[in-house]
């Protein structure tokens, strides 16, 4: 951001000038971007400190306190965070900007988001952990103790006994990562006293290491995230230098290897691999029972890579607006599994809300056979479509191929498609219609999908790579045949 003053969030960019900080053409996550200051802790913040020092002060008073999203808890703790960090690393803050700190944290400290949870109350008590840190005196000290015992609470109940975080986004696990290692590294930085600096901070590196292994593990090859609920790249952290900031801290994972398969069980996810292909399957139910807020109807999707080559994919999060494309992307026809009569697998609607949810009924996993076999089965349309239809997946990873069979149990016949999302670099052609593919990148042959039962279309889905960023893609449509479809991918 060479002008301060210009700014680009989910690939939209305004002038402060044009919108204002009420910025009221703007979407409501622009805008929220907009008041987290995260650009104070990038490189233009620390080589630009008088500038940003301006923007500090205009941002104080052109924001009529307690009104506006700029007040609300999310955003107002994402701003106490990076003024603080801002300032302790040589940014002094002015009178002024030391007044709003403190009356920010005192607003915040009684509006915390104890009826949404998830990783907005975790975020709520980082804040509250920050300012009470680097303020002195009886109130600094409440904001203190107050954001530890949430914290406290939270990491038990948030982080899964495999590492997961409970909104089972790989997004918003990173994002949970980084605020768990920001607040190792404040503790660590002040050490306020034998309680907080011995007992949660342990309990915080404990997590911290088994959050690394998780997010590995759901990793694919080339470093990037999987797409499983809301999800993109460039909404979290880069992962190398997530990773980088946890070893800073003296955090290495519990164990991992790339090419190791594993059952996160209490997340509900399965990593198969091998040297060559590396499976990431989601076969668990929605998250949190009452924080659904971000997840998708992508029960038994799953993405796959072939060495750094990702080739299936979910299709991703380009929008938290509540839209025809939000409904669509969070839809199970945005993900790589079975849809049945053009209908979704769990009832999302609104832009954060579910109603009916699909849970597993069945699994069973051996991840260490010859071939690798992991089998799951949902009833989201159990009691919604005639038949009462049970949908199950199975995939068997075995050498150089990855066969996935899908069968419908049902009194009727239902109508079905097994979809393949494929990633943006992918391209097809054409081998034999209806049943034979080949898989390319740049003209170079990487695998073969052949139908084996079903019939094979070619299709087109959307990728969202970013917020506010969708290109188009290719697909493989393999439309059930008397309930059953099986697909193989290999070279």
């Amino acid at each position: 951001m060479s002008d301060l003053q210009v700014f680009n969030f989910l690939n939209v960019e305004r002038k402060l000038k044009d919108i204002t900080w009420q910025a009221p053409e703007m979407s409501k996550l622009w805008r929220y971007n907009l008041h987290y200051f995260d650009y104070l802790n990038s490189e233009a913040g620390n080589s630009n400190s008088e500038k940003y020092h301006f923007l500090l002060s205009d941002w104080i008073v052109k924001n009529v306190q307690f009104q506006g999203d700029a007040w609300d808890p999310y955003p107002t703790s994402l701003r106490i965070v990076n003024w603080i960090k801002w300032s302790i690393q040589g940014n002094e803050l002015n009178s002024a900007c030391r007044e709003s700190l403190a009356i920010q944290s005192s607003w915040l400290s009684k509006r915390l988001e104890k009826h949404m949870k998830g990783n907005h109350l975790l975020a709520n008590a980082k804040a509250l952990i920050f300012a009470g840190l680097y303020f002195k005196g009886q109130g600094a000290n409440k904001w203190l103790h107050m954001g530890c015992e949430i914290l406290e609470e939270e990491v038990e109940e948030q982080i899964l006994q495999d590492g997961g975080h409970f909104e089972k986004s790989t997004m918003y696990h990173a994002v949970v990562l980084e605020d768990i290692l920001d607040l190792l590294n404040i503790l660590g930085f002040y050490k306020p006293c034998n309680y907080i600096e011995g007992g949660l901070s342990e309990k915080l590196r404990i997590k911290a290491a088994q959050m690394v292994t998780w997010l590995k593990s759901m990793t694919h090859p080339n470093g990037e995230i999987s797409y499983f609920n809301d999800a993109n790249l460039g909404s979290c952290l880069n992962l190398s230098a997530l990773y980088n900031y946890a070893k800073n801290l003296g955090i290495e994972e519990i164990s991992h290897n790339q090419k190791d398969s594993i059952d996160l069980h209490y997340s509900g996810f399965c990593r198969m691999a091998n040297d060559n292909f590396s499976a990431l399957l989601d076969v668990g139910s929605i998250g949190a029972s009452y924080l659904a807020g971000h997840a998708h109807a992508d029960t038994l999707s799953f993405e796959m890579s072939l060495q750094e080559h990702r080739i299936i994919v979910n299709g991703g999060t380009s929008t938290y607006e509540n839209n025809q494309q939000r409904l669509f992307e969070r839809g199970t026809k945005s993900h790589s599994t079975v849809t049945l009569e053009d209908m979704d697998s769990s009832e999302v609607w609104g832009a954060f809300r579910v109603a009916r949810r699909a849970n597993i009924v069945d699994k069973a996993c051996d991840m260490h056979g010859n071939p690798q076999t992991v089998r799951s089965s949902h009833n989201g349309y159990v009691n919604r479509l005639p038949g009462n239809p049970v949908h199950q997946r199975t995939w068997k990873l075995d050498g150089n191929e990855l066969l996935v069979s899908d069968q419908v149990k049902s009194s009727s016949c239902n109508e079905g498609v097994a979809r393949f999302i494929l990633h943006p670099d992918i391209e097809i052609n054409i081998l034999k219609e209806g049943r034979l593919w080949s898989l390319e990148k740049g003209g170079k042959v990487l695998l073969k999908v052949e139908v084996i039962v079903g019939r094979g279309e070619m299709g087109k889905s959307t990728f969202a790579e970013a917020f506010g960023k969708i290109v188009t893609t290719l697909s493989i449509d393999v439309f059930l045949q008397a309930g059953r479809a099986s697909t193989r991918f290999f070279y």
